[in-house]
């Protein structure tokens, strides 16, 4: 086995390439342009890149994106005689943007027509490519006999597959779509904190404030509730207080029960106001036993 020279292909040019332009030529490889259809990956959903081919006919080129695949034909029918085989690869160009041949490497004796040839960009940019523009190579090998197995014709014609097409149309998230994925999430994290903290400290200190007040409310009704108790234990026989002023903090106590009862409803404290309740009702009671036994402000019992 010989790779070919490039007298030899220069003689074979326009048996093995259709159009031949000997002025592509490319020391012993054969500079292929791009063709009439390419096909783009993106990062978005298969419903939203769609699933057909671009057609460049009317086109100056096109752009590959970072992390992308695409598939391209060639604008040359290659044709391989049954006593060689072809090798393909990509233009050195190409190559150091990030453009990278993963469609195979080499086409089959006996195979004619145009190629299709999936690439990849790993580089971190776009690249751009020109309709026309040379951005492939094929070099000839011959064999030490014709195969008796022939490739035959790919039935092209300048088209691209749909099954190649549908191999390909999926959700395919590059790197830089990832980094600004992540880096819009940093940002909702770092605006959450922002405004959550401040607002979790004034929370934090509203609620410690109505816990404090309820304390402070429950321990002065239970502070008033042991001073009356204690005053009317011991002034029990005496009218140091009249029944007015008795009821009038009897009121305050009240109010102050309802206005507990309604601003705090926490459970921790039902225990306590029912304590507070259940004193109530003992002063009332021991309240109502006074009356009875009262006529007028400052007269002492019989």
């Amino acid at each position: 086995m010989s790779f070919w020279s490039d007298t030899t292909l220069r003689k074979n040019l326009k048996y093995v390439i259709h159009p031949a332009n000997p002025d592509k030529v490319d020391i012993s490889g054969y500079r292929l342009s791009v063709g009439n259809q390419v096909f783009i990956s993106n990062d978005s959903s298969p419903d939203e890149n769609g699933s057909s081919a671009i057609d460049l006919t009317s086109s100056n080129g096109f752009e590959i994106p970072a992390g992308q695949f695409a598939l391209i034909t060639t604008l040359e029918k290659v044709t391989i005689p049954a006593d060689s085989f072809g090798l393909i690869s990509m233009r050195a160009g190409k190559k150091f943007k990030g453009l990278i041949n993963v469609s195979g490497f080499h086409v089959d004796p006996g195979y004619s027509d145009t190629l299709v040839f999936s690439v990849f960009n790993a580089g971190p940019k776009s690249i751009y490519i020109s309709k026309n523009e040379d951005i492939f190579l094929i070099w000839f090998a011959g064999l030490d006999q014709e195969n008796e197995n022939l490739k035959g014709g790919g039935g092209l014609d300048g088209n691209i597959p749909s099954e190649f097409i549908n191999s390909l149309n999926i959700q395919a998230e590059s790197t830089p779509v990832l980094s600004n994925k992540i880096k819009k999430l940093e940002n909702n994290l770092q605006s959450t904190l922002k405004w959550g903290i401040p607002i979790a400290s004034t929370l934090g200190a509203l609620a410690l404030f109505i816990i404090t007040w309820a304390g402070s409310s429950i321990s002065d009704l239970k502070g008033k509730s042991l001073y009356f108790d204690t005053s009317i234990t011991k002034n029990e026989n005496m009218l140091s207080a009249s029944v007015i002023d008795l009821k009038k903090d009897d009121d305050e106590l009240r109010r102050l029960i309802i206005q507990t009862s309604t601003n705090i409803q926490i459970s921790d404290y039902d225990k306590r106001l029912h304590e507070q309740a259940t004193t109530i009702v003992s002063l009332q009671k021991r309240l109502d036993s006074l009356e009875k036994n009262v006529t007028t402000p400052g007269t002492k019992k019989n």
